[in-house]
């Protein structure tokens, strides 16, 4: 008897376009898991500090990703957010919706506890960013548990923690060695503080809710994409230029624009602090976002200002600004097994199969289309049909 084929996803990948400009309704505005497919890990320390008074501090992270029995993908892309509050109020749990929303797109989201204190005490930039490094670093030394891609790592905030997100993506040491070179004497380094893990990261793009950064270190290398939403009329963080010299969501937009980065900006013309930051307005910056980070993966992201809230709408348009080959179908059986799989394909396929477990470890490889399965442990695992033209194709296997 031939088991049903479980075809997950079929995906194109030339170069930087990476598998994950798929040709369904992954990460965009659509929902392609259910929230009771969403798994978590709670309250891991990434990074650990002493306080004013002398006494060890543990900053905590929460992972939110779709299940690793549920989602085929090897590797997903990852989402880091930070929240709100002024720098000196606030926790990571204020962004767990927004995770669970990402999450629900195929994204693996974090969010992070930073430290916290009095803005006009300064220091407080600072010291966020160092933890948004630390905590990045941190995700990246755990790629594999969570199978993340860490060529495709993102992040984003919402005000406080927006200003610390784009100071991640457009601010490095030198730049800070010359904003505020008190900070660093008093602080130490950006890639060395809080914890002793040395990986590095490169961030793909920005999701920035009402905040800014500081002009003096945005330059013509930092080629990174944003999406951005703020008020006009907002009180707390311009959405121009500051008295101090930071540069607001439209500035930086202009100036990405005029660079030649994309930049998606969306302004409430009557908005202050905050805006589209209700239930329904948060679902709607998580889905442009999704929409907008895809365009990223399909190398076809375009800068786009709207002062209204115009809905994302990537999903529809998904199968025709893709350019994708037909699929052709495949079929595994049997599925579960206990000793072999067979692998039905096309005639001419001249590729060769993967399996993986569900950490994205590679287990075997090979170009025959019967696979011996007796030695792999009872469970579930990943198997892909990879093309020579770089397509591939993804199925959960079953070993019983």
């Amino acid at each position: 008897m031939k088991y049903p084929t479980i075809l997950f996803l079929l995906i194109l990948s030339v170069g930087a376009k990476a598998q994950f400009c798929t040709p369904d309704n992954r990460f965009t505005e659509v929902d392609y898991f259910s929230s009771a497919q969403i798994d978590s890990v709670t309250n891991l320390t990434y990074a650990s500090y002493l306080d004013n008074q002398g006494n060890q501090q543990d900053l905590l992270l929460d992972f939110y990703f779709p299940g690793f029995l549920e989602d085929s993908l090897p590797k997903r892309p990852f989402i880091l957010l930070l929240h709100g509050g002024g720098f000196f109020v606030g926790n990571k749990g204020l962004m767990r919706d927004k995770c669970f929303e990402f999450a629900k797109k195929g994204f693996v989201a974090a969010t992070m506890n930073y430290r916290l204190g009095n803005f006009q005490e300064g220091d407080v930039r600072y010291r966020a960013q160092q933890d948004a490094h630390s905590a990045m670093r941190f995700v990246v030394d755990q790629a594999e548990t969570y199978r993340i891609d860490t060529t495709w790592l993102f992040i984003g905030g919402r005000s406080s923690g927006s200003m610390a997100a784009l100071g991640l993506a457009y601010l490095d040491q030198n730049d800070w060695n010359t904003i505020d070179s008190s900070s660093v004497s008093n602080l130490g380094l950006l890639n060395t503080a809080g914890n002793d893990i040395n990986d590095e990261f490169t961030i793909k793009g920005v999701f920035n809710n009402w905040g800014n950064v500081q002009s003096a270190g945005v330059s013509e290398s930092d080629q990174i994409p944003m999406i951005a939403f703020h008020g006009e009329n907002d009180p707390i963080v311009r959405i121009d230029s500051s008295q101090m010299g930071d540069w607001g969501s439209r500035v930086l937009h202009e100036y990405l624009v005029a660079q030649g980065i994309c930049s998606d900006l969306t302004v409430d013309p009557n908005g202050g602090h905050g805006v589209y930051d209700n239930p329904e307005g948060a679902k709607f910056r998580v889905q442009k976002t999704s929409c907008f980070f895809k365009s990223i993966f399909c190398e076809d992201c375009s800068s786009a200002y709207a002062e209204e809230a115009v809905p994302a709408n990537c999903a529809s348009a998904t199968t025709s600004t893709v350019n994708v080959a037909v699929a052709q179908k495949t079929e595994v059986f049997p599925n579960p097994s206990t000793n072999e799989i067979n692998i039905l394909t096309e005639p001419n396929f001249d590729g060769y199969f993967e399996i993986y477990n569900l950490i994205g470890e590679r287990l075997l490889q090979s170009v025959d289309h019967q696979i011996d399965i007796r030695s792999f442990h009872p469970g579930a695992y990943i198997l892909v049909k990879r093309y020579t033209d770089g397509r591939l194709e993804s199925f959960k296997l079953i070993k019983k």
